[in-house]
C-alpha cells in the first residue's frame, strides 16, 4: 500500500473484551485497515467524542441465533448512515443469516476465520462502500442511542 490510499476505518462491536481485543490485533497486522474505535455495547456504540467515521462496522452476536429486534435495528441505523456491517457469529442459521442481510448488513461470517480471509472481506465491504453512494438520511458519527 503506498502512502496516498487511504486506510480503512474500522469500528469492532463485540459484547467480549477479549474478543475485541484479538480482532483488533489481527486487523492491525494489514497497513489497510485503521481501527477507529470499540465498545461492548449496542446501546451506545461509541462515547460522546468526535472521531473519524467508520467505513465499516464488525459486529459480533453472542452465539449465532441472536436476531433481536435491538440488533437488527442497530443494523438498519448504521447501513442508513452510510456505515458498512459485518456480523460475526460463532454460529448461524440460514433464517438468522437472512434477516441479517435482509436488515441491511454486507457480510454474515462466522468468527473462525481466518485474518487472511478477514481483511480480504472487510476490503471487499469498504470498495463497494466506495462504489455506492450515501443514502440520503445518513448523518453524522457518533451513532448515539436509539
Amino acid at each position: 500500500m503506498n502512502g496516498l490510499m487511504k486506510r480503512i476505518r474500522v469500528f469492532i462491536l463485540d459484547n467480549h473484551l477479549g474478543v475485541r481485543q484479538a480482532l483488533a490485533a489481527r486487523l492491525q497486522s494489514s497497513p489497510a485497515i485503521e481501527i477507529v474505535g470499540t465498545s461492548g455495547t449496542r446501546h451506545w456504540v461509541v462515547s460522546k467524542r468526535r472521531m473519524a467515521k467508520p467505513q465499516v462496522v464488525i459486529l459480533g452476536l453472542a452465539g449465532g441465533n441472536e436476531t433481536s429486534d435491538d440488533c437488527l435495528r442497530l443494523v438498519r441505523r448504521l447501513t442508513q448512515q452510510g456505515t458498512a456491517v459485518l456480523v460475526l457469529a460463532s454460529y448461524i442459521d440460514d433464517r438468522v443469516r437472512e434477516k441479517i442481510l435482509q436488515a441491511g448488513a454486507r457480510r454474515c461470517l462466522l468468527k473462525n476465520i481466518n485474518t487472511p480471509q478477514l481483511i480480504a472481506e472487510i476490503e471487499q465491504i469498504a470498495a463497494e462502500y466506495e462504489i455506492l453512494p450515501l443514502p440520503p438520511s445518513a448523518s453524522g458519527w457518533p451513532l448515539t442511542p436509539p
